[in-house]
């Protein structure tokens, strides 16, 4: 297939099979097809700077029209860029029931623009956010402060994450000695890996052993969408919920807190 001004190609209720391309300029493109079958392929552009078009392999039409690619299966597709190659890998502007099987990127920038995701199985775009067959366990060390950049002098600052596809369990301890220059905005905790959007978001936060947070009410927190931030709040006897700001804390504190949520 030669591509270098792009292809096009459509179906209805057809199959695709065994297409590819060598140094694509622009990309293969699907703007429109329900229940069909496209893959296996294989596309690569070696090229390493300059002329790389944007998209290898996009599906749908615009943002604004999820429906144009429905019911379909994307199977196999492999997308291979040159090391400094610019071209974005997938581009998903389609509907959520589409099942995407055995889709991968390797090299160039890790770029993957998911307005719609369909059901994703061993899958690896190179992109954490995009992917449901990855699991990993690591640490990271927590930041609390307030909402505009400014973070409390820690002492303790530990978290052990684990993840499993886009679920990531989690557990943070600070203890801070000075809320420095904190000031009146909401309390932030940062987070290993960012969340999903506020569409998708689904979350479970427990707050444990806490002081110097400087209230007598029940404290809880919530994880902000498409950020690695979690925030917190007190409430009050009618439970309602206020922010709790990061200057209304002591100069010394301790806070543990375990979540999961989705990425």
């Amino acid at each position: 297939m030669n591509c270098s001004v792009g292809y096009v190609m459509t179906g209805q209720n057809a199959k695709y099979a065994v297409f590819g391309c060598e140094n694509c300029e622009n990309e293969v493109w699907i703007p429109s097809a329900d229940s069909s079958h496209f893959g296996p392929a294989y596309l690569e552009d070696a090229r390493t700077s300059g002329g790389q078009g944007t998209v290898q392999f996009r599906v749908g039409k615009t943002a604004d029209a999820a429906s144009d690619v429905v019911h379909c299966t994307f199977e196999n597709i492999l997308l291979l860029r040159g090391a400094g190659n610019t071209k974005q890998a997938f581009q998903f502007r389609a509907s959520y029931v589409n099942t995407y099987t055995g889709c991968r990127a390797y090299g160039g920038p890790n770029s993957v623009d998911n307005v719609s995701t369909g059901t994703l199985i061993n899958c690896d775009f190179t992109v954490s956010r995009f992917t449901s067959n990855i699991s990993s366990e690591g640490s990271w060390a927590p930041v609390i402060g307030d909402s505009w950049g400014n973070y409390f002098s820690t002492t303790v600052s530990t978290g052990q994450y684990s993840r499993n596809g886009n679920v990531v369990t989690a557990v943070a301890r600070v203890a801070w000695s000075s809320k420095g220059s904190a000031g009146a905005s909401p309390l932030i905790l940062t987070l290993p890996i960012p969340a999903r959007n506020a569409s998708e978001l689904k979350q479970a936060v427990t707050i444990g052993d806490y002081s110097g947070l400087n209230t007598i009410r029940p404290v809880t927190a919530n994880i902000l969408p498409d950020t690695s931030l979690m925030t917190f709040h007190w409430v009050d006897n009618s439970n309602v919920w206020s922010d709790l700001f990061a200057n209304q804390c002591n100069n010394g504190g301790e806070l543990v807190v375990s979540m999961t949520y989705l990425i």
